[in-house]
């Protein structure tokens, strides 16, 4: 069982500590029981720090294939974690539940708070004309609210749509320009357009 524990390997242990939690009247049994409920218990809101500490770097590094990456394994981290819970429940007490569930929360209030502040750069990059940079950032900031699914804020998602909405008003205001008689010797941006 420690084993298992110690490998984060939570999904083969319950079989083994109903057997010793039910052999309520062997001492040692008991003392066994207690220990590796303790050293679960430990692993597991150390599982829940991990995670937490990984959460910082979701947007540091405004790649879309790491963040996107990154928000995946979070949000599949935290799955296994509440699927864990509820399999082990009868071994965890109420304490630690309360406990993981607020690490939940905080790792997605993080990732509700970074998204945000990611969205307001998109503005700030849609102002710059810098629309191919305004796509990448659309994509990456679709695919992570759509990974976060009802844990993403619904400010978050208005904001995403707003955002959207004012890049594509920016692009259609840009090709209007172009489109004017006496615009026409530039370079039209039909191919930043049809691309956004």
């Amino acid at each position: 069982v420690l084993g298992a524990i110690r490998e984060n390997n939570f999904f083969d242990i319950e079989d083994k500590l109903d057997t010793v939690k039910s052999m309520k009247s062997n001492v040692q049994a008991k003392t066994v029981y207690k220990k590796t409920q303790g050293f679960l218990l430990k692993a597991l809101l150390g599982k829940m720090q991990k995670t937490q500490d990984e959460c910082s770097d979701v947007f540091s590094d405004v790649k879309s294939d790491n963040t996107v990456e990154i928000s995946r394994k979070l949000k599949g981290e935290i799955r296994d974690m509440r699927t864990i819970v509820s399999q082990l429940d009868t071994h965890i007490d109420d304490k630690t539940k309360n406990k993981i569930e607020i690490q939940v929360k905080t790792i997605f209030g993080a990732m509700n708070k970074q998204i945000k502040k990611f969205l307001g750069g998109i503005d700030a990059t849609v102002r710059l004309r810098d629309f191919e940079k305004v796509e990448s950032r659309i994509m990456v900031a679709d695919q992570v609210i759509s990974i976060l699914g009802k844990d993403c804020h619904e400010d978050i998602k208005k904001k995403f749509e707003l955002e959207k909405t004012r890049a594509k008003e920016s692009l259609d205001k840009l090709v209007e320009k172009y489109l004017e008689p006496e615009n026409s010797c530039l370079n039209s941006p039909k191919d930043l357009y049809t691309r956004f």
